[in-house]
């Protein structure tokens, strides 16, 4: 083999080893200005992805209140509706007993069934009281019978 011939695996190192007009082969140093400018470049690339997470994360917090409060809400809400139905069941049992109202809401039961028994056995305790008029002042009038009406009525004429 000639000396002044390269073969391609030679004259691959020499193209690394020289620089050459391309600059292909040899490895390119930095200064540290230039290190500098670059790590700089990277940073500010860096930030520009989390550009407004303060904002997000300030809106994370604000919805996760508005559930939180939402869900307050829906809780208050399904308990006035609870207390609504149960209002409307006590009037339904307390009409179907002929007991008041106010007699029936002081019952333990729940349901309609057990509240109708509940009404019914205190139905039975309570003693039936004659329709009472009251005149304003206090004082409920007893019932006046059929010959106390024609007395005054005659009372009137004479």
């Amino acid at each position: 083999m000639d000396p002044k011939e390269d073969t391609p695996q030679e004259e691959g190192t020499k193209q690394a080893q020289s620089p050459s007009a391309e600059g292909s082969g040899q490895e390119r140093t930095f200064t540290q200005d230039e290190v500098n400018a670059i790590v700089q470049e990277r940073l500010k690339k860096e930030r520009a992805k989390y550009e407004g997470y303060e904002e997000y994360r300030a809106k994370a917090e604000q919805a996760d209140g508005m559930a939180e409060q939402m869900a307050s809400l829906e809780a208050e809400r399904d308990a006035l509706a609870a207390e609504k139905a149960h209002r409307e069941l006590v009037a339904k049992v307390a009409a179907e007993a002929g007991l008041p109202a106010e007699v029936v809401s002081l019952l333990s039961a729940t349901e309609e069934d057990a509240l109708a028994e509940q009404a019914a056995l205190l139905k039975a305790q309570v003693p039936a009281h004659p329709a009472r008029t009251d005149d304003g002042g206090g004082k409920a009038a007893a019932p006046r019978t059929a010959a106390q009406m024609f007395a005054d009525s005659l009372g009137d004429i004479l």
